[in-house]
């Protein structure tokens, strides 16, 4: 489709097998699970300058983040972040080993417990280039 329009789907439909979706805003919008009607809940996408994946959890007694196994082959392994966020009280926790199968949390405790996020760029597509000049189509 050029010129305008919308795709209505109707909550019924897929798109499948496209290799870019190009937007200005990428939502997704359900019927509240709380509310229900006539309410909607309505999020949209986490954007950045990468194309990125992410996993997150808890982690209590054991101080090994465990990533799926798949998490080799999906992820640059030189871009993982990650963010630890400490439960109950104040805690001094770092990454204290890095693998492409887990996540080893080193600190100053006695026993862990901590949310966890770790952050990874795709590396099974072409990396995002985020900017560009736009080519001028031939009138």
């Amino acid at each position: 489709m050029t010129g305008g329009g919308n795709i209505d789907g109707n909550g019924a439909n897929d798109l499948n097998n496209f290799n870019n979706i190009n937007a200005n805003v990428k939502n997704f919008d359900i019927l509240h699970p709380s509310k229900k009607e006539p309410w909607r809940l309505r999020y949209s996408v986490l954007e950045g300058p990468e194309i990125g994946v992410f996993v997150r959890g808890k982690l209590e007694g054991t101080n090994e983040i465990i990533l799926p196994d798949y998490w080799q082959d999906l992820v640059h392994h030189d871009s993982v972040s990650v963010i630890l966020t400490p439960i109950g009280s104040p805690c001094l926790y770092y990454v204290k080993e890095y693998s492409s199968s887990k996540i080893v949390i080193g600190g100053d405790f006695e026993t862990i417990k901590l949310f966890y996020t770790v952050f990874a760029e795709r590396k099974d597509v072409d990396r995002l280039i985020v900017e560009y000049i736009q080519s001028r189509s031939k009138e």
